[in-house]
């Protein structure tokens, strides 16, 4: 993140365990200087996406739970009529094959 920045908004389109997998090592997330919503469109409401980044960080998958993070963290679950601004850049990714 820029040092500039100190609120964010994470978008998640699934939580597959490839795609939240590094949630728990995003260093910024246990810095009190930085505040995130995190939001995912696809649960439900009883199995939303804090339950979900929770029970991934809990005992024994994980020793540090999701309560450690020194961040406010706000965690959606979106609904598909919640619109969301962003701003976006695009940049040169280099694949396997180049």
């Amino acid at each position: 993140m820029r040092r500039d920045v100190q609120h964010a908004t994470i978008l998640m389109s699934h939580t597959h365990w490839d795609h939240i997998n590094g949630f728990p090592f995003f260093a910024p997330a246990f810095n009190a200087g930085y505040s995130f919503d995190v939001m995912a469109g696809h649960l439900s409401d009883d199995q939303g996406i804090r339950e979900v980044l929770a029970g991934q960080m809990a005992q024994p998958m994980f020793p540090v739970p999701i309560e450690a993070m020194r961040i406010y963290v706000e965690i959606l679950s979106a609904d598909p009529v919640h619109q969301v601004k962003a701003a976006s850049r695009l940049c040169e990714l280099r694949g396997r094959d180049t």
